[in-house]
């Protein structure tokens, strides 16, 4: 049974949204609020909540559909970055990752509780950021953090999935969905999350937050945060048995995502492009690269790389790929695979 606590403040929000809906004069906010309902509707059915407030007499076209001059303008400028995607796969292809296959079916049986990770991830945050202390706090504090033993699926995706986050546009405030497994990696997945609700909450501008999306770098704040609570965790020696595997254990859809980007340009090629989904494919695969680079800079230089991420956050977005890669001197580095290798 899903608390009621939490059942509570996701029909009042749902309630918010209709309102919104229902008094708006903007197509393109429409379109928004839309949006929002559906990811508010999608979250009730993954939780078995059946009596949420439901809206007559309005369209049922998503909010993603409504954005193809952005899709389009997307997809030109992976046709026109295809050679740099192409060495970037060729590059990774001859990395020997013997070491993060054997790590795929890997396994943390900490037997930890909430509590106990809760505690945890408050003392790394706290150290880390306080604005991302504070963001956790006010969401554990408004019953927007859902830990339960329920099976979950991407509302965008539809997969299995252990975490996921449902974002909105301004209407409402984040949700963060855990499928609780009762050991450490329920709080690597929560620092996950945290990431892209940061993100998001950070610029809500649906033309930006689109961008965003489909731009390939979606993940990189999320798997940054992620590597950095593993190596706080492997600093502290908390549960240092188990720290290799949360450093590579996500590699699992980084090696699945490499092997399918020229397949995908070729259907780009065939003109394909409703079909391809090689925004999905890089998203992974250049997250965990670019956080991976990330990581090596905390090391050298905490303080410095902490603004530097939080800058790579309010300007992705607003720049294509290939400019956000030069604005960081990111472009020909990560072509070099040296980091990586060190990873992988």
């Amino acid at each position: 049974m899903i608390n009621e606590d939490i059942k509570k403040t996701i029909i009042n929000d749902i309630y918010k949204v209709i309102n919104k809906i229902k008094n708006c004069k903007s197509k393109s906010m429409y379109n928004v609020y839309l949006y929002e309902l559906e990811v508010l509707y999608y979250l009730c059915n993954n939780l078995g909540i059946e009596d949420y407030p439901k809206i007559e007499n309005y369209s049922s076209k998503s909010y993603e559909l409504n954005d193809d001059k952005i899709m389009k303008k997307y997809m030109k400028q992976l046709l026109k970055d295809k050679k740099y995607h192409l060495e970037f796969v060729k590059n990774e292809k001859n990395i020997d990752r013997e070491k993060s296959k054997n790590e795929l079916n890997y396994v943390i049986n900490n037997n930890v509780n909430m509590d106990q990770i809760i505690k945890i991830m408050l003392e790394f945050l706290k150290e880390y950021d306080i604005d991302l202390y504070n963001i956790f706090v006010k969401l554990y504090n408004e019953n927007r953090i859902i830990i339960n033993n329920i099976v979950y699926y991407d509302c965008t995706s539809e997969l299995l999935s252990p975490a996921y986050t449902i974002n909105s546009y301004g209407s409402f405030t984040p949700y963060m969905v855990i499928k609780y497994t009762d050991d450490l990696d329920d709080s690597v997945n929560i620092i996950h999350e945290l990431g892209h609700i940061y993100d998001y909450m950070q610029i809500r501008s649906n033309k930006v937050s689109m961008q965003k999306k489909i731009n390939c770098l979606e993940e990189v704040i999320s798997y940054y945060l992620q590597f950095v609570y593993t190596d706080y965790l492997s600093k502290k020696k908390i549960f240092d048995d188990n720290i290799a595997n949360l450093y590579y254990g996500y590699s699992a859809p980084y090696i699945e995502c490499i092997g399918k980007i020229k397949e995908e340009y070729d259907l780009l090629n065939k003109n394909s492009i409703c079909d391809s989904y090689i925004d999905e494919y890089l998203n992974y695969t250049y997250g965990i690269v670019i956080a991976y680079h990330f990581l090596e800079r905390y090391k050298l230089d905490p303080e410095k790389t902490k603004k530097e991420i939080k800058n790579f956050v309010m300007l992705n977005g607003q720049y294509n790929m290939m400019e956000m890669l030069e604005i960081f001197d990111l472009k020909e580095e990560i072509l070099d695979s040296k980091i990586l290798k060190k990873y992988l």
